[in-house]
């Protein structure tokens, strides 16, 4: 079965308004053919790529003039990160969800009179026909 992420690869030139070039490219699709190409710098896939740190840390080594950086988002819903590479070397940075702590005096009224939050609960119980 397995674990699905969601992945945006983005490749940078140090050079500005550089593209990439076509080795890296065809080097690109050769060793990672599940990638899609999104634009000329994205690329995207969904799939189990459990190796992706050890392909891009080869990857960035190969091509050192080029600045990678991943978004993962993983079917469970805190897993987000970010990861970068250059020249072999990486940086992973999982999100940090924060929830605020329960402050009463941002609690608010719903805009709705209780005659009126019945009907709409009433209309939308029909609409689903549980009513």
């Amino acid at each position: 079965m397995g674990y699905y992420t969601t992945y945006t690869l983005t490749v940078d030139s140090r050079e500005k308004d550089t593209p990439l070039s076509p080795d890296f490219l065809a080097d690109l699709k050769d060793k990672l053919p599940f990638l899609n190409q999104e634009s000329c710098d994205t690329f995207s896939c969904y799939e189990k790529w459990y190796y992706h740190g050890l392909d891009l840390r080869l990857l960035s080594r190969k091509y050192p003039s080029y600045f990678f950086t991943l978004y993962g988002e993983g079917d469970n819903s805190e897993d987000l990160w970010y990861a970068y590479y250059q020249d072999g070397k990486a940086q992973f940075c999982p999100a940090v969800i924060t929830f605020d702590d329960y402050d009463p005096a941002k609690m608010e009224y719903s805009p709705f009179s209780a005659a009126e939050l019945d009907r709409i609960l009433y209309e939308e119980r029909e609409k689903e026909g549980t009513s």
